[in-house]
């Protein structure tokens, strides 16, 4: 969607990020080579399918298959962090 949006901004001669700042959210490396480079938010993309994964197989195993939703479901937190490239760089006055 960020792609999408750095293109519609551009087509409508919106100046990114002189006008409006864009930023991604999934880390993508190919977004570095956008023109402005987008800045984005990373996670890790393989711990949450590694985690994912583990809770899966676990439900399936589990020999208490009528258990409650509330064991089926638990919040797990994945780390992400910051990328600032062009899209968001704030130009000094």
């Amino acid at each position: 969607m960020a792609l999408g949006a750095l293109r519609a901004a551009r087509e409508a001669g919106i100046a990114c990020p002189e006008e409006v700042r864009i930023l991604g959210f999934d880390g993508s490396g190919f977004t570095r080579f956008t023109a402005p480079s987008l800045s984005t938010v990373s996670r890790d993309i393989g711990q949450a399918a590694e985690e994912a994964t583990e809770k899966l197989i676990s439900m399936i195993e589990s020999d208490d298959k009528e258990s409650g939703s509330d064991q089926r479901y638990e919040i797990k937190t994945i780390p992400a962090h910051f990328i600032e490239r062009e899209s968001t760089e704030r130009k000094e006055l």
